[in-house]
Order: C-alpha cells, then structure tokens, then sequence
C-alpha cells in the first residue's frame, strides 16, 4: 500500500523557516555577559581574589573587574523575563538546554575516562549523568526551574495592576536585599543563598517583566551606561570602606567585605538593570549577522569550561594562573585566556550544532525514502 508522503517533512527540507526579528543589542550582551562570565572565573578559580584588601596590585585590579562583571547572571535572568512575560512558555527550551547540557557532561566525562588516566568514582560520575538535579551547574539548574514556572509567574503577573505589581517588586526586592546584608554580617537570614538561589531569579523576572509592561519611558543609553559604571565604582569602593570600618570597629570576623557583590545586593541589582537596559535601547548598525550567529553559541560557553573535570584543570594546569606574579603579566594574560576559551567553545558548539542539524536532515530524508516504498 502506497503511504502519501506528509507535507510537513518535506517542508522541513526544503523551506527555510522565517528567522523571528531579534533584538540586536540583547544579542550581543549574550555575549559581552558571558566573556564576563570567563573574567569572573578566571580572577576567582584562578586564584587573584584570595589577597588581602590593598595589599596586591593584582588582587585589586580583579576586584574591581568583579565589580563590573558580577552584572552577568542577573542580566541573564532579567533578558529571560524581559521576553518570556509576553510569550508562551515553550517547554522543549528547557528539553533543548537539558539536551545540551547532558551532552556535553557525558562527553567530557567519557573523553576523560578513555583518554586520559583520571580517576573518576561512581558518586563523581553521577554529576555527569545527571547535571540538572545534582546541581553540577547552579545557574542552569536554577534556571530551569524558573522556567518551570514561568508560565504560572506571567498568568499572575499579567492579572495584576500596576501598583499591585510595584508592591510585589518592592516586597521582593527588600527580602533579598535585606537578606544579603544580614548575609553579609554573618547574621540568619530568610535567604542566605546570596543570590544563587531561585528567590532572587523570581525577583530579576518580575523586574524584567514590569521593565516590558509598563516601561513605556525612553531610557537614554548614555546614561544607563554611566550609572551602570558609577554604580561598579560604587561597589568596589565598598569593599574598601567596609574593611576600613571593620579595622575602625574591631569587626575584621564579622564583616564580609564583599557583601556589596552579592548577586542579590541593592547595588548589583541596580547595576543589572541599567547595563540591561543600556544595551536593550542600542542602536546597532553593523556586524549584526555575526552578533546573531554567535549569540546562540555562548550556552556552551558556560556548559564546557564550567564542566567539574576540565575546570580542575582549566586555570593551574592549562592557562598557569599561579605563574601569573605581576600586574603586566595579569593584564597580558586575563584577555588572550578569556577570548581563547569563549573561541574554543563557541567553535565545539557550532560543530554540535551543525553536525546535528546534518544527521537531522538526513534521517528526514530517509524517512521520505521510506516512505515513497
């Protein structure tokens, strides 16, 4: 019996599908994100925050470079709920992540067991197998949740007024402020997670999603630029003044220096919101394809170099941070390693993605084969 060949596949084949306008500028922070993302790896994991306060030159050019890049995962979060608020919530997003994500832990860890002579125990091996739910990668996991719910969060979002939605901002936004700080004081607080956990990722969604509803104002990219700038400055100086209060008082054990830096601090989260909304409101004119076609690549960024086996070897044993003793060789070396590795990655992952997008095309074709016989 002759099976008529269903229209969809061969559509599949043969007609592009329309590509959906993007927004250029939230494009290239996806990347600009996470080359921040590599610079606060490559200070802390390598290393260079561990001095004392003003008694490294190093050690302060790395705080301050946190200070500008601690932005990273807030604005990632706030770029999801700045769309998600007035789409449909498509599962297989999460599937798709998932996907990549457990593709490349298993590769990694089967290369490394294969080819070289690292010994890999069977309770280290499940963070491999089963990366989401152990938690091998925090932000992917926390954000997978948040993308569970984020159909529930727009159908309450969306019924609320905007007053109603303010309150909630604010209710949300002093919990996690107030809870970084009592954090930062060594004192228990509501959420001690210091922003890694999903109560600060529901906040930067509200926040995205009233910027999306109700932001009507034209915001001036200058200026959000400058205050994201300022607010940086802000930051690092406060980790300055803090440990000169702390020797004033005699509170050295009592004070986290660095409690400014928290993710869910009033000042990062201010900073985010700017640095967000400064490229949102870019104007750009050229290099847009190439902004387009590595924007999708830098996931994978994240999931390779943030995989447990090579970051154990990543910054000691391939790039030598420990070698790294001056202010030159730090400024040299913290660029070149950073743009190696976002290169590296974004290339694996275009040869993922086309060596998929091939075996897709041909098990199509095959099944058309099939089924003309």
């Amino acid at each position: 019996m002759l099976i008529t060949k269903p229209k969809n596949i061969e559509d599949k084949i043969t007609k592009p599908k329309m590509k959906s306008q993007k927004n250029v500028g939230i494009e290239l922070l996806r990347i600009v994100l996470m080359l921040m993302v590599l610079m606060l790896h490559y200070c802390g994991k390598g290393g260079f925050l561990s001095g004392g306060v003003l008694t490294n030159t190093v050690t302060e050019i790395a705080w301050l470079i946190r200070a500008f890049s601690m932005v990273a995962v807030n604005c990632f979060v706030l770029i999801t709920g700045y769309f998600s608020i007035k789409s449909v919530c498509n599962y297989k997003k999460v599937f798709k992540i998932w996907g990549e994500v457990i593709f490349y832990c298993i590769s990694i860890f089967l290369i490394f067991k294969i080819f070289t002579n690292t010994n890999i125990s069977i309770k280290q091996s499940l963070i491999y197998f089963f990366p989401i739910m152990l938690k091998t990668y925090w932000f992917i996991s926390c954000y997978v949740v948040l993308y569970l719910f984020a159909p529930y969060l727009n159908a309450c979002l969306n019924n609320i007024d905007k007053q109603a939605f303010k309150r909630l901002i604010i209710i949300l936004l002093f919990i996690n402020c107030a809870s970084s700080i009592l954090t930062g004081i060594n004192m228990t607080s509501i959420d001690a997670t210091k922003g890694y956990g999903i109560l600060w990722f529901v906040t930067l969604y509200c926040i995205a999603a009233y910027i999306r509803l109700y932001g009507r104002e034209q915001y001036s990219t200058a200026s959000c630029f400058i205050k994201y700038v300022i607010i940086s400055l802000i930051i690092y100086c406060s980790r300055l003044v803090l440990w000169k209060v702390a020797g004033i008082c005699n509170l050295e054990n009592k004070i986290n220096y660095d409690v400014f830096y928290y993710y869910n601090s009033i000042t990062i989260a201010f900073s985010s919101i700017y640095l967000f909304l400064f490229f949102k409101n870019l104007n750009i004119k050229h290099c847009k394809n190439i902004i387009l076609k590595i924007a999708p690549l830098t996931l994978a960024v994240y999931i390779i170099h943030e995989a447990p086996l090579i970051r154990n070897i990543l910054y000691k044993n391939i790039l030598h941070t420990d070698l790294i003793d001056s202010v030159t060789k730090f400024i040299w070396a913290l660029p070149v390693s950073c743009c190696c590795i976002f290169i590296i990655c974004c290339a694996i992952e275009f040869l993922r993605t086309k060596i998929f997008k091939l075996c897709g095309y041909l098990k199509d074709k095959i099944m058309i084969k099939n089924e003309k016989y």
